[in-house]
């Protein structure tokens, strides 16, 4: 394998999860699908739906187990409703993993 082609790689890898992480879907998970894929996973890191945004600091993301409904809520109370559906379940059971 020439240097060039090890540059290449490299490159490709950096970009993909600098590509990945502006999109929310973690700097290593689009640095691996680079290193694996070269230019075709660059590709299809920006083909790839965007995750969810990062909740501010003190909140934890919930989705509604009735109606799918991503929201933050603050981490340290016991239950939360569903702004859409007012559904009011505990957190625990409801964080995103």
């Amino acid at each position: 394998m020439s240097t060039d082609a090890v540059v290449e790689w490299i490159v490709c890898a950096i970009i993909a999860g600098m590509i990945s992480d502006r999109r929310n879907n973690g700097f290593v998970n689009g640095l691996v699908i680079g290193v694996l894929l070269n230019i075709f996973g660059v590709i299809i890191v920006m083909c790839h739906r965007p995750g969810h945004p990062r909740p501010p600091k003190g909140l934890v993301v919930v989705k509604c187990p009735r109606c799918n409904t991503v929201q933050d809520v603050p981490g340290n109370q016991p239950q939360f409703e569903c702004w859409q559906c007012h559904l009011v379940k505990p957190v625990r059971t409801a964080v995103q993993s």
